[in-house]
């Protein structure tokens, strides 16, 4: 409710831009990640991700002729990532099995976009990214959920309306069992590279 009321302000009182400084990202993303969780740490197998981000600039005249600071709001933030583990089931021991973790949230923090030429942007940000975090376990169907706080910093460089970017991302939370009950921390570090297209 805090980012929907601050981003609302930002939008009514923030400076129009000009020239080549664009407002709209939307980014398809690769994304690697480590969970752990106790005393075990999973790699992921792979994941993908999507976010639609907007840069409400602070002012209309780029600083020094080609820099500006902003404000990002990220309003879509989706993501999904699989693992590979091996889990004890009862009357069948160890078993091998995929955990499957599906994530929705938001983002908002600071940015600096230059223009040093024609139409080439470069970005750099930090964002928080409230969190809500879900899995499950193929292996013996169970479910966790909860909320995950991120640090998102990363970087994107941009031609006219395509660019590319990476991103480190680094959370914690507390995830709680449905079926079984109970709450353990979880810990969560890794990193996207993406495409973006700019408007």
């Amino acid at each position: 409710m805090i980012l929907g009321i601050l981003a609302c302000f930002i939008a009514a009182n923030a400076s129009a831009d000009d020239g080549y400084f664009r407002k709209k990202h939307q980014a398809f993303s690769y994304s690697s990640m480590e969970m752990t969780g106790g005393d075990e740490t999973l790699k992921s197998n792979f994941g993908f991700a999507f976010t639609s981000t907007r840069t409400y600039y602070l002012h209309k005249d780029p600083i020094a002729g080609f820099m500006k600071f902003g404000i990002d709001a990220t309003w879509t933030d989706i993501s999904y990532n699989n693992y590979s583990t091996t889990i004890y089931v009862e009357d069948e021991g160890l078993v091998d099995t995929q955990l499957h973790q599906a994530e929705i949230g938001l983002q908002a923090g600071l940015s600096l976009t230059f223009n040093p030429v024609d139409k080439l942007n470069i970005a750099l940000y930090g964002r928080y990214a409230p969190t809500f975090s879900a899995s499950y376990s193929a292996g013996d169907s169970s479910i966790y959920g909860g909320y995950m706080g991120y640090i998102v910093a990363g970087g994107r460089i941009s031609y006219r309306f395509i660019g590319v970017g990476c991103e480190y991302r680094s959370g914690s939370g507390e995830m709680n069992d449905f079926i079984e009950g109970g709450v353990s921390p979880l810990e969560m570090t890794g990193f996207r590279a993406y495409i973006s297209f700019s408007f």
